[in-house]
């Protein structure tokens, strides 16, 4: 081993801490084409965008002030009306969030535990379960899923909320733990908390009549498939909608006759029909509406899917429903309808095909991946004193309309004056790396999970998607790349379908002999790719690298093929061999892929490790010895 070799970590390392140290942008304090601020010496940087985006909340107080979430953890919060986003971390993902009535700067969030900041969202304190109980927290996964272990035992998942309308100090919470699910009622900011009444199921939201007496409130708790009522000290379970197991989603809101009406959402998502119902009277009775809005859109016209619904709390007359598969003069479409008279009638306010809507303003991501790449719609959350004002998130940004609808702005990314992109800082996907060209320090790239490869020719400030000639079925995730030091343009990188590599959770229910992906070459700088993988079976390439004392004109390079083994092209890349075997066989059972009997072996990593860091083409065999699970025996890799 060359011994003057900086380690690959540290060197990557390295390279991160000089790309995003604040002294090294271009960007000026205050950019409004820039994410905002972080409370610490880092910024984002990027497209922005890219994952998925769940539960817009906005504020009571101040429309501008506006928090979104995400599948990995993160959440965002915006203090300009999705200008510009800052990321925050509360250590498992957030479900809900919640406004102080009474107090503009309190903001709850539900991350299976309760969280609240008293300061618009810059610090977070634990509210529940007690802080002083909390012993451990437990990552039983490797989903971002940890569970909090108290000194009373696992802590309660808490569900649902809300906040007394007339009493900031009244807080109720639907809670599940070893004991059922359950209301409890706190009169101290959470300090302690009561078990005032079992419910039915796990709750989803919680309403309170702001007209019940302060002292006996009216509460809505909107669970499964039904709502639980408690009126004068009272509950009362309501109905369910006729066929109705279990809602997808649902929003309600008080009309200015006091009553909670409710929209909800039953099937859908592409496995069944959906089914549109209406309460009017708190979940008392139910009305199906599919009739309605199909009125509206066409005689003989399918229903569509219907994905997620929001209201306004205080003008419940306005509600918003995502759809898709609308299908109309024999094209196909999906989007958003709008109903101002409470579910009578309903207009297609987004309704768009493989063409952008005109009144749609997306993006890089419909512009690079079309306009069905995010759909459908996860989530709406409407201003709860505007109506006007409704925001939607998908699989890849948010989008917002101020003006009831007619016109859709994305708040993930700013396209700037030269046609790139940069973040708001509202990124959600992951990335593998940041190289450099080493013939134009100002050209660099980042390797991406679900959007591919994104490139940057002016230091970082704008971004845009650099996979084209990148197969169809290849271009989800590009794991690493690697540059000729000694070719100007040529690049290799190795792109999949099957993103997340290595964790667990992508081969649990999937076999690795099913992945596709492999290896392109760009003469370009990356600007363009065409695959180069003869002799490469469909594989997970998941690492290249490249040895550099070996002829320019014919590279040896090594690719790692997850569940396939090591790859050898000793001609730049045009020819592919396979030098080192991952040998398994697994079966697939519940809960995940498994060695059966059969002998297998698989290569050793530290070995391979080695060799890789050696910077010497010559090939070395290592393998590992395993035994069977049935016979008892060892074996070893065949040769490859």
């Amino acid at each position: 081993m060359n011994s003057g070799l900086i380690p690959p970590v540290v060197l990557f390392l390295a390279l991160i801490s000089l790309f995003v140290a604040p002294a090294e942008f271009p960007w000026r304090h205050g950019d409004p084409n820039s994410s905002t601020p972080r409370l610490d010496a880092w910024r984002i940087v990027g497209p922005g965008g890219g994952g998925a985006q769940f539960y817009p909340a906005i504020s009571p107080h101040d429309t501008n002030l506006v928090l979104v979430t995400c599948d990995m953890t993160g959440a965002y919060i915006s203090e300009n009306g999705g200008q510009s986003w800052r990321l925050f971390d509360l250590r498992s993902p957030v479900h809900f969030f919640s406004f102080d009535p009474l107090d503009s700067k309190v903001i709850y969030a539900g991350a299976h535990v309760l969280w609240r900041s008293a300061d618009r969202g810059r610090t977070w304190n634990l509210v529940y379960p007690a802080p002083d109980s909390v012993k451990r927290l437990i990552m039983p996964d490797d989903h971002a899923s940890p569970s909090v272990l108290t000194a009373q035992g696992p802590s309660g998942a808490v569900t649902a909320f809300a906040v007394d309308p007339a009493d900031s100090k009244k807080l109720y919470a639907a809670i599940v733990d070893a004991s059922g699910p359950a209301l409890y009622l706190s009169a101290d900011w959470g300090a302690h908390w009561q078990r005032t009444a079992s419910l039915a199921g796990d709750a989803r939201k919680i309403y309170i009549d702001p007209r019940s007496p302060a002292s006996d409130r009216t509460l809505y708790v909107l669970e499964g498939n039904s709502v639980s009522i408690r009126k004068a000290g009272v509950w009362q379970q309501g109905p369910a909608p006729v066929g109705v197991t279990q809602f997808t989603d649902a929003s309600g809101g008080f009309s200015g006759d006091g009553q909670l009406a409710i929209y909800a959402i039953a099937g859908g998502r592409r496995s069944d029909p959906s089914r549109l119902f209406i309460s009017r009277d708190g979940g008392a009775t139910w009305s199906a509406a599919n009739d309605a809005f199909l009125r509206n859109v066409g005689e003989g016209v399918a229903p569509p899917q219907f994905t997620c619904v929001g209201t306004c709390l205080g003008h419940p007359e306005v509600a918003y429903i995502s759809y898709e598969g609308l299908r109309l003069g024999g094209q196909v479409f999906h989007g958003v309808a709008k109903t101002h008279d409470a579910g009578v009638t309903w207009e297609l306010v987004w309704k768009e095909g493989e063409a952008p809507a005109p009144n749609v303003h997306d993006l890089w991501i419909s512009e690079r991946f079309g306009t069905g790449w995010g759909e459908p719609g996860i989530s709406l959350g409407v201003a709860p004193k505007n109506p006007e004002i409704c925001y939607r998130t998908d699989d890849g940004r948010t989008m917002r309309t101020l003006d009831g609808g007619k016109t859709w702005e994305a708040v993930y990314s700013h396209r700037l004056a030269d046609g790139t992109y940069t973040s708001r800082g509202l990124d959600v996907t992951t990335d593998y790396g940041i190289f450099f060209d080493p013939f134009d320090h100002r050209r660099v790239f980042i390797a991406y999970t679900d959007i591919g490869l994104f490139r940057s020719e002016n230091g970082g400030q704008g971004w845009t998607s650099s996979t084209q000639g990148v197969p169809h079925r290849w271009l989800n995730t590009t794991y690493w790349i690697t540059f000729d030091p000694a070719a100007k343009g040529r690049v290799w990188g190795v792109m999949s379908y099957v993103h997340d590599l290595p964790r667990a959770k992508m081969w649990r229910r999937a076999s690795p002999a099913q992945y596709e992906g492999g290896v392109c070459i760009s003469d370009d700088a990356g600007k363009t790719w065409r695959p180069s993988n003869q002799g490469m079976p469909p594989t997970a390439a998941t690492h290249i690298l490249l040895d550099p004392a070996s002829p320019v004109n014919t590279r040896v390079l090594y690719i790692t093929g997850f569940g396939k083994g090591v790859f050898k092209s000793v001609d730049g890349g045009k020819t592919w061999a396979l030098r080192i075997r991952v040998c398994l066989t697994a079966s697939l059972s519940r809960g995940g892929w498994r060695a059966t009997s059969t002998e297998s072996c698989i290569w050793s990593w530290r070995a391979a490790a080695r060799m890789a860091v050696s910077g010497t083409p010559r090939m070395e065999r290592f393998t590992a010895r395993v035994t069977a699970p049935s016979t008892g025996r060892e074996s070893r890799c065949p040769e490859a």
